[in-house]
């Protein structure tokens, strides 16, 4: 029996059988505030004992100093003194933080931007519920969970499909008229979009870094199968609903929704760019000084070559970022 799916069945006055939307589900699997994965104290982040790896769990900060000097030279490019920002991270785990001193809001904090800032996060969207969408019989369908008790105080997995709404429709016919194929899956959040427009409109001025596991529209038209999967000690599943409540349930987000909405906030300079192709374009001066470094064997060097090659997390991970003056 598995508290979260129990807590799930009494929130919806459910007897034996509920359904539920995708994105309800992920949400209290996340989130939920006794049994989600995210409001839970565990070591999520890091080594063989937590579920999965960033570049910031990387002990020797690499990643904290290429985004540093990438955001320095952003600005240098565009005239604007470094030091009149403050760094602003969204969404780290627990004791943990990309740039000392930084501002830092966690998860339940409410974000409040100051009026300067360089406003940065690492698979802070990916995290984020989404909704799930096939086509069948020539129109998309969005995907419901249904959730059957067993005899053996199981659970039975199965899925049901409602006409997606206006807006739903809209925007998978906008993004993503190449998926239009039978049986082609799709997996948005426009929770994460709502939380990304929140960040962009308030009222501030200077850059965002947003590292991730973006792909581009295109990409994701290419992807029948979509792209939920879960983490769990450091193995990935394609399975959301096993483990829900105590694994990583997570996608990839579409990078082009993102940055038309930095458009729409002002931003320019709007682009998105490979983890190693960003470093390499904005914080050369930092790899050349970490590469020139005499000692063979150097911890820096060698985390700098899991940043930026493409057999690491050069290519899996892109950064997407923009500036407001």
């Amino acid at each position: 029996m598995n508290q979260l799916i129990e807590k799930i069945f009494r929130n919806n006055n459910a007897d034996n059988s509920l359904k539920i939307g995708w994105e309800d589900f992920i949400n209290y699997a996340l989130y939920d505030k006794e049994f989600g994965y995210y409001q839970k104290e565990k070591v999520r982040v890091g080594g063989a004992e937590s579920d999965f790896y960033t570049a910031v769990s990387l002990k020797q900060k690499v990643f904290s100093d290429l985004i540093e000097a990438s955001a320095k030279n952003i600005l240098s490019q565009h005239n604007l003194n470094f030091a009149d920002y403050t760094f602003v991270e969204i969404g780290a785990e627990p004791n943990s933080q990309i740039i000392e001193n930084s501002v830092v809001f966690r998860l339940n904090d409410q974000v409040d931007i100051p009026q300067k800032s360089i406003v940065i996060s690492n698979e802070l969207l990916d995290a984020r519920p989404f909704s799930r969408f096939k086509f069948i019989n020539n129109k998309w369908q969005k995907r419901i969970l249904k959730i059957e008790r067993t005899k053996n105080s199981e659970y039975k997995f199965s899925e049901d499909f409602e006409a997606p709404t206006p807006e739903e429709n809209l925007h998978i016919q906008k993004y993503f008229p190449k998926a239009s194929v039978e049986n082609f899956a799709l997996d948005i959040s426009f929770d994460a979009l709502k939380l990304f427009k929140n960040i962009l409109s308030q009222d501030w001025h200077g850059i965002f870094i947003f590292a991730d596991y973006y792909r581009t529209a295109s990409e994701l038209s290419e992807l029948p199968l979509g792209t939920a999967r879960t983490y769990l000690k450091h193995t990935d599943s394609a399975d959301i609903t096993k483990f829900a409540g105590d694994c990583d349930i997570t996608f990839s987000p579409c990078s082009d929704t993102l940055l038309d909405i930095a458009k729409r906030f002002n931003f320019v300079g709007v682009e998105e760019n490979y983890q190693a192709n960003f470093f390499v374009k904005y914080a050369q001066e930092k790899i050349r000084q970490i590469i020139e470094t005499k000692e063979t064997d150097n911890l820096r060097k060698r985390e700098l070559s899991e940043l930026i090659s493409p057999v690491h997390m050069g290519s899996a991970f892109r950064i997407i970022s923009g500036l407001r003056k």
